[in-house]
């Protein structure tokens, strides 16, 4: 066998491998004394019968069955001798053989991107807090009141701020047939919160419960998605129910209804702002860190792997699709948008992979218990709940791996000179 390395290109390898037919021969010659001994033909003993009659009659499907099996086995030795070690399987192409002659092929194997790690110090970000004022709590308070609501259905016609339930069909836009499998029962729309648009919105209101009507949801020519700009969609609605809110009042009565501990109104204005707090943290902790990320990667240049970028986007478009709801999406289109951040993701895959080899970064058997009992606590588990929850091989090598990213955030924070701004 000879292996030749024909094209080294970013992360992709091509070889192409020759080999005799002097060496193919053997294996041949194996594969139909195997066969020999499994078939039974009129007039011969089982594993009696000629080879050249067994040649004769089934030499085609013997030879190309073993050949599979040939270019299986001589995969792995034609990247072992070249020294490559591929991240993920390979692909065959461009075999070229004919019976008595030599056999040929390429090989398509994706390595490891060389990522030589660059000096990290002197980057200098800012991490913007925002901060919680009074009328945030305020706010916030008034969702809670909506939240509390009581529904009271009405018999009136609906008016903004009523809630319509509905069953809804989309119709076909050409035969106004309902399409088959594209009904939603009992949904709840919000008049005014243009659900389906705001032009559907003015033909709700005045609906009345038992009620059934046709609407049109019209879509701007600048429209987000490019496969619905312009277009229409309709749908008819069957009328089960209108609703309207009653709010309770903002006092010590709904601060214990809210549940959480509060017991007076202050209470709950205080735990408000402490949740508020800790999540305008969690934002500006999580803005560093992509800034931060950004600055890192921008220090390394390199190939990346497509078919790893290509796994992320399957991925990402999939979720999508479930996200859609039935809704048609221009696929091609979608995977041109995804492609920036998919290959963020690969190459900081790799960089933080250099990282936590260089530095020796390592998660601890007692860094993942802790973490559990954290996990734990903040669902209000006991410790042992906790563990027969999260104490598993599948959730500890998440934790393991998040526990890893953390560290090496970390670490790059400690390199960074970072302004804390408040806004």
């Amino acid at each position: 066998m000879n292996v030749t390395l024909l094209e080294e290109q970013g992360c992709e390898r091509t070889l192409k491998v020759d080999v005799t037919a002097s060496e193919l021969q053997p294996e041949f010659d194996a594969a139909y004394q195997s066969y020999r001994k499994k078939v039974k033909l009129e007039g011969f003993r089982k594993g009696k019968a000629p080879l050249h009659l067994i040649k004769k009659l089934y030499g085609d499907a013997i030879e190309a069955e073993a050949m599979d099996q040939i270019i299986k086995s001589l995969y792995p030795k034609a990247l072992d001798q070249e020294s490559i070690h591929p991240i993920a399987e390979g692909s065959i192409e461009d075999l070229q053989y004919k019976p008595g002659q030599d056999m040929s092929f390429t090989v398509k194997v994706e390595v490891a991107p060389k990522v030589e790690l660059q000096d990290l110090s002197g980057i200098t970000l800012k991490r913007e807090t925002r901060t919680v004022r009074d009328e945030n709590v305020d706010s916030f308070l008034e969702q809670v009141r909506f939240q509390q609501a009581a529904r009271e259905a009405v018999e009136e016609p609906a008016e903004h701020g009523h809630f319509v339930q509905a069953d809804v069909q989309q119709l076909d836009p050409n035969t106004k047939l309902p399409m088959v499998g594209n009904k939603w029962d009992d949904r709840y729309f919000e008049i005014g919160k243009e659900v389906l648009g705001a032009e559907v919105d003015e033909q709700l209101v005045g609906v009345k419960t038992g009620e059934e009507l046709k609407v049109v949801r019209k879509y701007p020519a600048d429209w987000a998605e490019p496969s619905l700009a312009g277009k229409e969609e309709h749908y008819q609605l069957t009328i089960k129910k209108v609703d309207k809110l009653i709010l309770p009042e903002l006092d010590d009565e709904l601060a214990k209804d809210v549940g959480g501990g509060a017991e007076t109104l202050e209470d709950l204005k205080t735990k408000i702002r402490e949740d508020m707090e800790a999540q305008a943290k969690r934002d500006s902790d999580d803005e560093l860190r992509r800034n931060l990320l950004d600055a890192v990667l921008e220090r390394h240049e390199f190939d990346v792997p497509s078919k790893m970028v290509d796994n992320v986007m399957t991925s990402q478009i999939e979720e999508h699709k479930q996200r859609s709801q039935g809704q048609p999406i221009d696929e091609p289109q979608l995977r041109e948008q995804l492609r920036p951040h998919a290959e963020r993701t690969i190459k900081w895959f790799w960089v933080r992979k250099e990282l936590v080899e260089a530095k020796d970064i390592q998660v601890t058997d007692e860094d993942i218990n802790t973490r559990i009992v954290e996990l734990g606590k903040s669902s209000n588990m006991d410790e042992d709940t906790a563990k027969k929850i999260f104490d598993n091989p599948h959730t500890r090598e998440r934790l393991s791996d998040d526990l890893q990213e953390t560290k090496v955030v970390e670490y790059l924070e400690s390199l960074a000179k970072i302004e804390e701004v408040w806004v």
